[in-house]
């Protein structure tokens, strides 16, 4: 079995360093493309079944793929949300302190228990398959922690992820997990190297 993961393109929010969490966000017309980029590169990968979160960040990102799959099952689910950072949705990265969570923040061991119910969940359903999930940058880093055996406090030393960036993970025949790549933004490369030039 192989698990693709990857995050939603590029939102208005995210260029305005803005904290998401379960707010909507909207894809930029950098986002948009980074999306269609995304799409072009997993084209090639035989894809069974497609997981997005609902929010319509990760969803237009998932549809930009799912239209090379037309076989493969669309799910939209509430289960692969962002963190949930109640008081801090829609305030600057600023307000983020890390020592001082407001109380309806989403806790590193629930977020990780979100994610491991979810993986659980589509490994007993899609066994020998090859599943997408599209979700978001701390949901991700959860979702690879639960698979590489990380406890919610390894969440950290998976690698922030890019937007779009594409996460392949699969099981071998003694049922470990492995990863063939992380983060990978490939196929954004010339994306990568106008920012570097600060075009």
């Amino acid at each position: 079995m192989r698990i693709i993961i990857t995050r939603h393109g590029e939102t208005e929010q995210n260029r305005s360093k803005i904290l998401q969490g379960h707010m909507d966000g909207k894809l930029t017309p950098e986002g948009k493309e980074q999306a269609k980029k995304l799409g072009i590169r997993l084209a090639k990968e035989h894809i069974d079944a497609i997981y997005t979160s609902d929010l319509s960040r990760a969803r237009l990102t998932a549809e930009a793929v799912a239209m090379h799959h037309p076989k493969a099952s669309l799910t939209i689910t509430k289960e692969l949300r962002e963190v949930d950072i109640g008081a801090l949705t829609g305030k600057p990265y600023s307000h983020l302190d890390h020592h001082n969570l407001p109380d309806d923040y989403e806790r590193d061991e629930l977020l990780y228990a979100r994610a491991q119910k979810f993986i659980h969940f589509i490994i007993e359903k899609h066994s020998g398959q090859t599943v997408l999930c599209v979700a978001h940058g701390r949901m991700n880093r959860c979702l690879i922690a639960v698979l590489l055996g990380h406890s919610p406090e390894g969440i950290d030393a998976i690698a922030v992820q890019h937007n779009t960036s594409v996460n392949i993970l699969e099981i071998d025949e003694n049922q470990q997990w492995h990863a063939h790549t992380l983060n990978c933004i490939a196929h954004l490369q010339d994306s990568v190297v106008l920012e570097k030039e600060g075009l």
